[in-house]
């Protein structure tokens, strides 16, 4: 990450913490610790390599927020429309939020995919996400 962020200091370089995914168990098997140990071990990582911002869990914006230093960007996954059911959705529930929580959580950007990509009218679900993210970012002003 250091040697990326040196080679591109004009591009924002991103750090993942824990995927979106992943439950308790998982992280305890793959890191030997718990998801918010594990969290702030990859965020710590991530902010002493000089990356911009993280892509994370809207559920981990404010955990994040309190043990790193300066200011970063977060860019959130696993977003999922208050109209939108997934199908056979991978996501852990624990971890998902609606555009309105992550952004009133602090997130810089979201990420909706598969609520669009799968509706059967993609045009439309993406039109009623933008409306529910302008309506979330005009409470927030």
């Amino acid at each position: 990450m250091q040697a990326l962020k040196a080679e591109l200091p004009d591009t924002e370089v991103l750090g993942v913490t824990v995927l979106t995914s992943l439950k308790q168990a998982d992280t305890e098997e793959m890191f030997g610790a718990n998801m918010a140990d594990s969290v702030m071990k990859f965020a710590l990582l991530a902010e002493v390599a000089g990356v911009d911002g993280f892509i994370c869990a809207p559920t981990d914006i404010a955990f994040i927020q309190s043990v790193v230093s300066r200011p970063m960007t977060f860019n959130t996954p696993a977003i999922r429309p208050t109209w939108a059911i997934v199908p056979n959705d991978d996501q852990n529930p624990d971890r998902i939020m609606t555009p309105t929580k992550a952004i009133q959580a602090g997130a810089s950007r979201i990420v909706v995919g598969r609520p669009i990509v799968l509706a059967k009218d993609p045009y439309e679900a993406a039109m009623r996400t933008i409306e529910e993210i302008a309506a979330a970012m005009a409470q927030s002003s």
